[in-house]
């Protein structure tokens, strides 16, 4: 018979936990750049609408304007998740399995 190993046991963090109180300045500085720049994704099709609708002409380079917000969003949730411990407990019971 195979015999099987007992599963690690994987204590997962709670995402609304802050981080330790050295990073907190930085956390609050991402979690507003984040919000930030959701709100400017949200507003810029409005105003875009707004704009043509009574300037006759919206906001020019708009489309590459929301491109590079959504990359930003992706990098500071991604800079996020990894300040909390999200994404590297799995990267480093993957490394310790391998050896």
């Amino acid at each position: 018979m195979i015999s099987e190993k007992p599963a690690a046991k994987h204590h997962p963090v709670d995402p609304g936990s802050a981080p330790p109180s050295r990073w907190r300045w930085f956390w609050e500085a991402e979690n507003l750049l984040i919000s930030l720049a959701l709100a400017t994704l949200m507003l810029l099709p409005i105003i875009e609408i707004v704009g043509r609708k009574v300037f006759h002409g919206g906001v020019s380079g708009a489309a590459a304007f929301e491109q590079h917000l959504v990359l930003i969003i992706g990098l500071l949730g991604a800079s996020s998740t990894a300040l909390v411990r999200l994404l590297t407990r799995p990267a480093l019971a993957w490394q310790r399995k391998a050896r």
